[in-house]
């Protein structure tokens, strides 16, 4: 969506978490979380009000849809007006609206929006997807967001945060023989005003190559190239043994360094679930970091940057002695955590 909220129709009133200063609000607060004193005091210190409707009509294999949506802040915006952001703020009462389509010619599919804002802005996002079978599919998506289109609510193909400032395109496609599968995406956007440390229009460009083959018994092996802002490479197998054991190796490099691990994890019961991983990385400097996803207890986790010269291992470890109460911890080079879950009746 472009123009915002996709639900039928709705009026809304709710207290949102902010900094309030003066009697302005300089940031809005999203993570949810009260456990400081600091994070107390920006606890439910704003309002908002929205209301949004949706209209479709459906004839045969197309649909049309008409999409409104009002919304407004009861505190007025205090934040620092730069360049990149001087666009993507508005005071006062806000909205969109926005036409979408969907239909179907055989084994081709074709959709987009188109939307307008409180000022008028446009931003469109339209595309086409060809399916002839089930082992293939590709598709291409275009978007045109002007630099000061507005929509605090919605949730379109980006490559900022916001929908606005761009012009680009997506490429995907999907090939299923067997036991391989080749998928292949790329995305282009160009941006004619500035956005956040970049002072004027620029431009960005991924694309990923993945090969997967699957085998008996749930093993995988991944060979990924894909190309950011440098070219980077993956492998990973991935093998189960039996109903308690997984094993699994993945390695990553680029043009300033690799890393890798060996990562073994023993589940043979709710009771019990041990993991226990091994790292080791060289990279030139930071801009060649390499990120793996560690596990860690419950509500935590880790996103490691592995740059430099290391070698790192964790051990994460479960009992539940009860079907009500679950022990956790991890133990790592000069860290710790541990955590315990009771699951109390009704």
């Amino acid at each position: 969506m472009v123009a915002g909220f996709p639900d039928d129709r709705f009026p809304s009133y709710n207290a949102l978490d902010a900094r309030i200063v003066d009697g302005s609000y300089t940031s809005i607060v999203t993570g949810g979380l009260h456990a400081t004193e600091a994070d107390r005091a920006k606890r439910h210190t704003m309002h908002e009000l929205a209301a949004g409707a949706n209209v479709s009509y459906a004839f045969g294999r197309w649909r049309l849809g008409v999409t409104g949506a009002l919304y407004r802040y009861d505190k007025r915006n205090g934040r620092r007006i730069q360049d990149y952001n001087r666009y993507q703020q508005y005071d006062g009462l806000w909205g969109n609206l926005g036409l979408d389509w969907y239909g179907s010619l055989g084994s081709v599919r074709v959709y987009g929006e188109a939307a307008v804002d409180a000022h008028r802005a446009p931003a469109v996002i339209a595309g086409v997807l060809w399916s002839p079978s089930y082992g293939f599919e590709t598709s291409l998506t275009l978007r045109c967001y002007a630099p000061s289109y507005i929509a605090a609510h919605a949730g379109a193909w980006s490559s900022l945060s916001s929908v606005s400032n761009q012009i680009g395109g997506v490429y995907a496609l999907q090939a299923i023989s067997g036991p391989w599968t080749f998928r292949l995406n790329a995305d282009y956007a160009y941006h004619p005003w500035k956005r956040y440390r970049q002072d004027a229009g620029s431009s960005t460009f991924k694309a990923r190559v993945q090969v997967l083959r699957t085998f008996r018994g749930g093993a995988e092996a991944e060979c990924q190239l894909a190309w950011s802002s440098r070219l980077k490479g993956r492998l990973r197998v991935t093998v189960p043994a039996g109903d308690a054991w997984h094993f699994s190796l993945r390695a990553e490099a680029n043009r300033g360094g690799a890393a890798g691990y060996a990562d073994v994890r023993w589940s043979p019961s709710r009771k019990w679930d041990l993991s226990a991983r091994a790292t080791i990385w060289k990279t030139d400097d930071w801009d060649s970091r390499i990120y793996f996803y560690e596990r860690g207890v419950p509500q935590s986790f880790s996103v490691e940057a592995c740059s430099g010269k290391g070698i790192g291992a964790y051990l994460t470890a479960k009992y539940a002695p009860t079907q009500r109460v679950e022990m956790w911890v991890k133990l790592q080079q000069g860290y710790a955590a541990y955590f315990v879950r009771i699951f109390i009746p009704g």
